[in-house]
This record gives C-alpha cells, sequence and structure tokens, in this order.
C-alpha cells in the first residue's frame, strides 16, 4: 500500500477496503463544555400506516370545519388574559395554528376555516411569545433546550402565517386579496413587526439551537424578503423607513405684535402740529439752555460741523427736546453767522419759529 509520497506505508493490519482506514483512531477526542454541545435536531417522525392517515385526514377535516376557530379563539383569549400560565398550553396552542393553517392550505385552501388566525393579533401574539421564550434561554439557563424547542414551534408558526398569506393572494376572491393587503400592510409598516426577522438573525446562538431551527429561520426570512419585494412591486412604493432625527430645542420666539396693536406712524405734519405750539412757547419765554453746538475734542474742522448741528437741531425736536433744540440753534447761529443757515442776527421770533420749521421738515439723512 502506497503511502502520499515514494515510501510505502505500514498498517498494523490488513484492510479489506481502504474506506476502512482511519488515522485517527487513537488520538484522544477533545472533550467539550455541556453548555458549549450544539443541540442536536429531532428525530425524523415516521410514516403512520395508510389507514391511520386516512382517519387523522377526515379527522383533521372536520375540525376545520367545524371546531377550529371556536377552539383557537378561546385559547387565544386564555393566553392574553393569563387564565391558564401553563406554557405547554401555549406551546399547543402554536403547534395547532401551524399544524391545521398548513392542512388547510394543502387540502383545498379556504380561509373561512382559519379566519380566526389569520389577522394582525395573531402576528402580534407569535412574535411576542418568540421574544418571551428567547428572553428565557437568557435567563432560564438550566432548561436552555426546553426553551429553545418552543422558540423554534413559534417560528414555524410564524412562518405558517406568511405562507397563509402568500395563498391568499393567490385566491380569486378580492375580498381575500384585500385582506391579504391590510394585514400586509401593517406588518411591513409597523418596524416591530418589520424587524422581527432580523431580531432573531441577531439572536441565533449556534449552542443553544439547533440547526433546524437556524433552516427554519432562513426560509421564514426569505419567504419575508419575498413578500416585501412582491408588495412594493405592485404600486407600494412609497415604503420608507425613517431615520430617527435628533430633536432640536426650539427657541422660543418673541411675538410679533400683530397688526391690530401696532399704532399707524403719525406723519411729520401730524408730529409738528403737536410740536410747533410747544416750540412757540419756548421762544416767547422758555428757560433756554446754553448749549455747544461743536465738538472740539474732534479732528473735524469746526466750519465742517455745521451740518452735524443741522441734525442734532432736528433729532432733538422731533424726540421733543425743544429747550435744548432752540438753545442750539442760537449757539449755532453765534459761530456760523455766514449765510444765515440757522437764521440772521437779531432774528424776531416769527421768523426764528419759520427757521425751526424748516430744519423739522428737511431731509438731512437724520431720523
Amino acid at each position: 500500500m502506497k503511502a502520499t509520497g515514494e515510501n510505502q506505508m505500514i498498517c498494523h493490519k490488513p484492510y479489506q477496503k481502504i474506506e476502512a482506514l482511519e488515522f485517527g483512531h487513537n488520538k484522544k477526542r477533545i472533550k467539550r463544555r455541556k453548555d458549549k454541545i450544539g443541540l442536536q435536531d429531532a428525530k425524523e417522525e415516521r410514516m403512520s400506516a395508510l389507514n391511520v392517515r386516512l382517519f387523522l385526514k377526515e379527522f383533521c377535516v372536520e375540525f376545520l370545519s367545524g371546531a377550529y376557530n371556536p377552539v383557537m379563539r378561546f385559547g387565544r383569549s386564555c393566553i392574553i388574559n393569563g387564565i391558564h400560565g401553563d406554557v405547554s398550553e401555549t406551546v399547543s396552542y402554536l403547534w395547532a395554528l401551524r399544524f391545521f393553517m398548513e392542512f388547510n392550505r394543502h387540502y383545498k385552501f379556504q380561509v373561512k376555516y382559519v379566519s380566526e388566525t389569520i389577522s394582525t393579533g395573531v402576528f402580534h401574539l407569535v412574535q411576542r411569545q418568540m421574544d418571551q421564550y428567547y428572553e428565557m434561554i437568557l435567563t432560564d439557563k438550566k432548561r436552555i433546550p426546553a426553551w429553545s424547542r418552543r422558540l423554534h414551534v413559534a417560528l414555524k408558526a410564524y412562518q405558517e402565517l406568511l405562507n397563509t398569506l402568500m395563498a391568499m393572494d393567490k385566491s380569486a376572491d378580492h375580498s381575500v386579496r384585500e385582506s391579504s393587503k391590510i394585514i400586509k400592510s401593517n406588518i411591513f409598516y409597523v418596524p416591530e413587526y418589520r424587524e422581527t426577522m432580523l431580531c432573531q438573525f441577531l439572536y441565533y446562538d449556534e449552542n443553544k439551537m439547533s440547526r433546524r431551527y437556524l433552516v427554519d429561520l432562513v426560509t421564514t426570512v426569505h419567504i419575508f424578503l419575498k413578500m416585501l419585494e412582491y408588495f412594493c412591486e405592485k404600486g407600494q412604493r412609497h415604503l420608507i423607513v425613517q431615520k430617527v432625527k435628533p430633536k432640536r430645542q426650539k427657541v422660543k420666539r418673541r411675538k410679533k405684535p400683530s397688526h391690530k396693536d401696532i399704532t399707524p406712524t403719525a406723519t411729520l405734519e401730524e408730529r409738528w402740529d403737536t410740536v410747533g405750539p410747544e416750540i412757540s412757547a419756548v421762544i416767547q419765554g422758555g428757560n433756554i439752555p446754553e448749549v455747544m453746538p461743536f465738538d472740539a475734542t474732534l479732528e473735524t474742522p469746526i466750519d465742517d460741523q455745521k451740518a452735524d448741528a443741522m441734525k442734532r437741531i432736528q433729532k432733538l425736536m422731533r424726540q421733543e427736546n425743544l429747550e435744548q433744540a432752540v438753545g442750539l440753534l442760537r449757539a449755532a447761529r453765534e459761530i456760523w453767522p455766514e449765510n444765515d443757515c440757522f437764521g440772521r442776527v437779531n432774528i424776531p421770533p416769527e421768523e426764528e419759529f419759520l427757521a425751526l420749521r424748516e430744519i423739522f421738515f428737511a431731509d438731512l439723512g437724520g431720523e
């Protein structure tokens, strides 16, 4: 017997078949921890005799037509209301849901026989049980195999719900197709339902879940994605997964005063009607202060500050500082007597009043 090289292979005993040759029979096997040993798949169920299968078939047909909906309605109410807290009853409900819906789908599919378990509420119930079983796998570590098998039963029930929806889409009855469309719209739009399969993928642990569970999980995800693709191709292209954006703190803005609260600005004529009599009284007998018409600290020549003095007089009058305005006018007349810009020397009160009026209405680029 030749080895892999040119030398001959030494054997301690003769072999009739080359397949009987083993190189690792003397090697020590590495022991694995019990919690690291993956779950073994359940044994395949054997096929019953023909007469037994025919009897069970008739039983399933009679059960679907006469008792399935009432029994499943009562079982669901017990699970939701928590009347019976036994976990095995919930698992039996999920198993019956999967088995009889699959039987109905393969044998003369009629939605009316399984109408009690085709709704968004049933999807929510199955999803809730899947989440609960996974949480028990993490917490109840001594019974991981039992909780893993229950999770597998719930997954197969969810898979059968999706298969039934696909069968409803192919129905000739328009109302059945519309019912399927409504259920799918809820499943595909609500994030809680849409992300169920993704979460199950993330939760998968080869040490706690069987390989058969992984096969069924991949199959269920494939069915879900095919349904989503078909749903989007049928004109439902507005399916958008919204991104969560950080909320910005709203800055409180001051309310703008309404037009009713805003008083219309008085015109210059109206303002002069109010200011004019007061200016006349100040000119005739008011207490006129002494005001410096220019700023000696500025580098600007005094002659060039004449326009600034004119603007100051106008601003003081419009702000109703009338004594200051008259005093500034008389001081400016003494500094800049040329051209009678601020009135001529020894001007009478009437002409001084008219000079102030012209300055009040002049467009000097100020207020």
